[in-house]
């Protein structure tokens, strides 16, 4: 029976070291007292790297070793706070690139007879490509492709998101351009005019925006700006003012003489706390005009 049961735990064993060896995993235990960590790579589990005050030095001279938005997640998983299966962007723990990628990291806690817990363990699955290949696929649903800005989900979901993040605290201000007269436009000239127009004015757009401002087109001709964190409300007046001059004076980079447009601005959180009714408060503002 024990000799069964020896051989099962063997073949058990070498089982899951051949899954960890084909799907290109580190392995790690953290001894919490101690701050002490030990990585080692699946295909070879006796080479261990071990690294002493673990936790003070991932606060200092490792920090770069962990992309920002996920040193709070990672730190509750190594200390036993976090044990849910998560993945996260950090350099290779055990020869570093000066880059980031994407593990799934499964831990466990261990607890002594106290129920205190002393050690973690878990494994990091490397799934760089997967994730990348998921961000390349949701940009792409997300992106119009005839501006490559934002589309309309892609635009109210990203505005959405800084708004509920850390741009909840700040002023910010959304800007609405929409061209008055452009089936007119595409009636007379042709779609192919018409995308040239679009292709045009949304370049120009782009010129007069920080690249951290969020841009989208969100209709046929509509176009809006999430401008971040705002030091002065004066700046979105000069702005507009802009935006409205596209089309006026003969713009070489954008010929469209016929064109005229309507353009609109909202204030976060003054005028609204969600990218809709920002929006609706820019519509309502532009049709009183009208």
């Amino acid at each position: 029976m024990e000799a069964c049961l020896e051989s099962r735990l063997h073949y058990d064993k070498e089982r899951y070291h051949l899954l960890l060896t084909h799907l290109d995993a580190i392995t790690y235990e953290y001894d919490i007292a101690k701050d002490i960590m030990a990585f080692s790579d699946a295909k070879h589990p006796h080479d261990k790297k071990c690294i002493e005050q673990y936790r003070k030095k991932l606060f200092t001279v490792n920090r770069n070793l962990v992309h920002v938005d996920f040193f709070d997640k990672l730190l509750a998983i190594y200390t036993g706070q976090n044990c849910k299966s998560q993945e996260v962007l950090i350099d290779l723990p055990l020869n570093p690139q000066g880059k980031f990628y994407w593990y799934e990291i499964t831990s466990e806690q261990i607890k002594d007879d106290a129920g205190k817990i002393t050690h973690t363990i878990g494994v990091m699955w490397n799934v760089d490509e997967r994730m990348r290949e998921c961000d390349t696929l949701r940009f792409r649903s997300e992106q119009d492709p005839l501006t490559g800005l934002y589309n309309r989900a892609g635009t109210e979901k990203a505005i959405d998101l800084y708004l509920s993040g850390k741009g909840g605290q700040v002023v910010s201000a959304l800007l609405l351009l929409d061209i008055d007269n452009f089936q007119q436009i595409n009636d007379t000239r042709g779609h192919h005019y018409g995308d040239q127009v679009l292709h045009g004015l949304s370049k120009e757009i782009q010129k007069l925006f920080r690249c951290s401002d969020i841009l989208g087109r969100v209709g046929g001709s509509r176009f809006v700006v999430l401008m971040k964190d705002i030091a002065e409300i004066g700046i979105v007046d000069i702005k507009a003012g802009k935006l409205s001059g596209i089309f006026n004076g003969g713009n070489s980079e954008l010929y469209a003489p016929d064109a005229t447009c309507s353009v609109g601005a909202a204030i976060y959180p003054h005028n609204g706390a969600s990218y809709i009714e920002l929006l609706e408060h820019i519509e309502e503002k532009i049709k009183k005009l009208k």
